[in-house]
């Protein structure tokens, strides 16, 4: 059975620093390191090639993680 991958962008601190500047963290534990694009993906999937993004959005259901 193949694995299953996530398929997205790795963050550097700088980069993840100012995302939690934009969206501060709801809870304490903070991860933050990664932007998936897509889940489920397999060792085939080609990486993306944009560099750049643009937040359009947050959504939190209020329910926690």
């Amino acid at each position: 059975m193949a694995r299953r991958v996530v398929t997205g962008w790795k963050l550097d601190l700088a980069d993840r620093a100012r995302l939690l500047d934009l969206i501060p963290a709801l809870f304490p534990d903070i991860v933050a390191d990664h932007v998936t694009l897509r889940s489920g993906t397999d060792g085939d999937t080609p990486l993306p090639r944009e560099t750049t993004g643009e937040i359009v959005g947050v959504v939190d259901d209020g329910l926690g993680i």
